[in-house]
């Protein structure tokens, strides 16, 4: 099932094209483009197919992949640190999560939101003697 025909109009807005750049690469008339975003007309099954399957694959290319934003450098702690450690680093980052590791194996992740209750429930000389692994929580799901 195809898309509705507005989608037309807002995709190639989205894209940054032209109704006469997007009528080259589907092999129609500027004017059929123009009617069709209008509503002034209603393209063939064939036609509609060839401009969704031109706008999608410009999507594709435009759009954002997980490699565009993640960073080289990860930053880390292993499951035996002391907490108030963990705590600098994530501080001293700006970061509201980070993962936990045990040699080169992700074991957990430590949040704020983790961090926050066990520092409601414990007291300051607890904090200063607990490890990572006596706070982290399950590690998220792996992307390969």
């Amino acid at each position: 099932m195809l898309p509705r025909l507005e989608y037309i109009r807002q995709a190639r807005i989205r894209l940054g094209i032209t109704q006469r750049k997007l009528a080259a690469l589907t092999g129609v008339s500027t004017s059929m483009i123009n009617q069709i975003e209008s509503g002034r007309c209603k393209p063939s099954y064939e036609t509609a197919r060839k401009i969704f399957e031109i706008l999608g694959s410009l999507e594709g290319r435009t759009s954002m992949k997980a490699g565009d934003i993640c960073s080289r450098r990860l930053i880390s702690v292993q499951r035996d640190e002391k907490l108030h450690k963990a705590i600098d680093l994530m501080r001293n980052n700006s970061i509201s999560q980070i993962p936990v590791f045990d040699s080169s194996r992700v074991v957990g992740m430590l949040t704020e939101d983790g961090l926050a209750k066990v520092m409601v429930e414990k007291d300051e000389k607890d904090l200063k003697n607990m490890q990572v692994s006596q706070v982290m929580e399950p590690p998220p799901p792996l992307v390969d």
